[in-house]
């Protein structure tokens, strides 16, 4: 169900060339470093996504993925964020930043297995903010 939806998110990101701003797909020699970087493996929904569009922009949405070595930022690059966070303690060590919301809250995913997107408020607090990476990408390509 998961992969299939992030096929529907690729799908509207096909139909609409003109809104999209993405990296391109990204080589799995360069996924296996950004896993090796961050400690774990990716969720197969996310690499998915970083295989086929990497990282970047569909409208206004903007989605953290893989850019290229040496993973030192700025975002969209997914694995600096994610590791500079980790180091400020502000994110568990098992999160992957995909997004932010803005307002200095971040939206993460746990590496491994699928699973839902967190919304990570700078109190500390989570929330569920979507049931999984390929239904985030739908609520943020759909607006």
């Amino acid at each position: 169900m998961t992969l299939a939806t992030i096929d529907s998110a690729l799908a509207i990101v096909a139909k609409h060339p003109d809104r999209a701003f993405f990296a391109g797909p990204r080589p799995e020699k360069l996924i296996v470093q950004a896993e090796l970087a961050l400690g774990g493996s990716l969720p197969p929904s996310y690499r998915r996504f970083v295989e086929r569009l990497g990282a970047g922009s569909f409208g206004s949405a903007e989605v953290y993925g893989i850019i290229e070595e040496p993973f030192d930022g700025p975002v969209p690059d997914a694995v600096w964020i994610t590791i500079e966070e980790r180091e400020r303690g502000s994110i568990p060590h098992n999160m992957i930043i995909v997004g932010d919301s803005g307002d200095g809250s971040y939206y993460c995913l746990q590496q491994g297995e699928d699973g839902p997107v967190f919304l990570l408020g700078t109190n500390g607090n989570s929330v569920v903010a979507a049931a999984g990476f390929g239904q985030y990408l739908l609520s943020r390509f759909a607006s």
